[in-house]
């Protein structure tokens, strides 16, 4: 079981798998939205072994005796399954109006997407590295991983370890103040995956490409 299920297990006692959390282990046939025994069989997982699928907003159970009494809550308090992946439960807060609008979740890696009714399963969706996800009622969250604030934070961790401030307004500041577009780079470029030194990495590449490197933090 993945940790959301786990701990509605301990909760409860039942054993289940809360699907949009599910769909992320890539062992659900997007199409049906059901255990794969196929893919289980390639990566040698006993298929019996997969708990129940349910979706989020049911009930997963009502809590345990011992754990009732531990919390204080009234006993068989209905415990309620969620969408436990964090981007599933992020995209239902999305104040979208048009059926056409797509999203950004950003953290240290983005995943910018779409709700869709149907998966795309198409060779070209899946040589682009997209994915089909599953999100609140039937949804399909179609989204891929890019690069999000992790090339800021791993500058800030360079610039603090050469004892350089790096608090983030007076940073956001002086990029504000920067000439826009001096330089272009790919984000999602592998020399920035993790490199020992963010700043120099980046300077190196816009060398590199010809470019003139960051004259200043902000830059």
């Amino acid at each position: 079981m993945l940790i959301p299920d786990l701990l509605a297990y301990w909760l409860t006692g039942a054993v289940g798998g809360e699907i949009t959390n599910a769909s992320t282990t890539g062992l659900l046939d997007a199409g049906t939205g059901t255990w794969s025994r196929d893919i289980a069989a390639l990566v040698g997982l006993d298929p019996r072994l997969l708990p129940p699928l349910r979706e989020p907003g049911t009930l997963a159970g009502r809590l345990l005796p011992h754990v009732a009494a531990f919390t204080g809550l009234p006993a068989a308090t209905p415990v309620v399954a969620v969408a436990s992946h964090d981007t599933a439960s992020a995209v239902v807060a999305v104040p979208a109006t048009e059926p056409r609008s797509a999203f950004i979740s950003c953290g240290t890696w983005s995943l910018a997407g779409l709700e869709l009714d149907a998966p795309v399963l198409t060779e070209t969706s899946r040589a682009a590295n997209f994915t089909n996800e599953r999100g609140i009622d039937g949804t399909i969250r179609y989204l891929r991983n890019i690069m999000g604030m992790w090339l800021l934070e791993e500058c800030r961790r360079g610039w603090a370890a050469r004892g350089l401030p790096a608090e983030l307004a007076p940073l956001l500041a002086e990029a504000a103040r920067a000439e826009p577009f001096a330089a272009l780079i790919d984000p999602d470029a592998p020399e920035f995956l993790a490199p020992d030194d963010m700043p120099a990495a980046i300077a190196d590449h816009c060398v590199r490409t010809g470019q003139r490197p960051p004259s200043s933090r902000g830059a």
